[in-house]
């Protein structure tokens, strides 16, 4: 009888502790959808924390990961856990000056009510660096009477990693024959800032070919290759090659006058003189 008993206190004891763990387990409630943020590097952020008013607040903290960042709590001073120096707390609400790299990562703000409902929110910081504005080179050449312009876009010191884009700056989507692309993004041990580089390449058709490479939001002057013989331009040759034309037939006219006319001209006393010499000589 006994051991029958214990087993039935045991089995109740198991049944109360499942319960209860149930309990604990529906009142931690973590609330769905990440907020994103994006902000510049020496830049401010803020950070609601939305506590339900109409119950009993025991705390509110803000953390990243395991780091105790601010926070209130009802009853405790907490001095001791040293909140962050760019960093206040508002009617719930924190706010972050003078935003640092280091200071990206996941936030979680984490509200107690009655020592017994728990409610986590999560927010994702990304603190920027604007990249520099692209330089470009740009090298074309003609292999087997086919045209090819190459393109290389540079852009320093931003951060996150970035990799560029090319925009066309004409209208309708056209890409002007581009047929490679290599896109890197390199990551500086001392800065701690990335650089970016684009290569891309173009077969040339009869149509000029304008586009900017594009970072970050931030984007280079217009680029401009594949760039057919302007009308004028072609005017301008074949007035060039009209008036060379025209120069050499002058010169061989006036050639051709003179040796005619030296030829039909008379003789002077002195050629005479010869011509008489000659003939009287046995």
């Amino acid at each position: 009888m006994a051991s029958s008993y214990n087993m039935k206190i045991t089995l109740c004891l198991r049944i109360l502790g499942c319960f209860l763990l149930l309990l604990t387990v529906s009142t931690d409630k973590v609330v769905k959808g990440m907020q994103e943020f994006s902000k510049p590097v020496g830049g401010n952020v803020t950070f609601h924390c939305p506590v339900n008013k109409t119950k009993k607040l025991e705390f509110v903290y803000f953390q990243k990961g395991n780091d105790f960042v601010n926070g209130y709590h009802s009853s405790k001073d907490l001095s001791e856990h040293k909140p962050w120096n760019n960093t206040k707390c508002e009617n719930f609400t924190f706010y972050m000056y003078y935003l640092e790299l280091s200071q990206s990562g996941v936030y979680k703000c984490i509200i107690m009510y009655d020592g017994t409902y728990k409610e986590t929110l999560e927010y994702n910081l990304t603190v920027t660096v604007s990249y520099s504005k692209p330089s470009f080179t740009t090298e074309c050449n003609n292999r087997k009477d086919v045209k090819s312009c190459q393109v290389t876009c540079k852009s320093q010191d931003g951060f996150p990693s970035k990799k560029f884009e090319i925009v066309s700056a004409q209208n309708g989507n056209n890409n002007g024959g581009m047929v490679t692309s290599r896109n890197d993004s390199l990551f500086n041990l001392t800065t701690k800032l990335f650089s970016s580089t684009v290569t891309v390449e173009f077969n040339c058709s009869k149509k000029e070919v304008k586009f900017v490479c594009s970072v970050a939001g931030v984007t280079s002057d217009t680029i401009s290759i594949c760039t057919p013989p302007s009308d004028l331009h072609i005017i301008i040759i074949s007035g060039i090659l009209a008036l060379g034309l025209l120069l050499a037939v002058a010169v061989f006219l006036i050639i051709l006058r003179r040796r005619r006319s030296g030829a039909n001209r008379p003789a002077t006393e002195a050629e005479q003189y010869i011509i008489l010499n000659q003939k009287e000589k046995p």
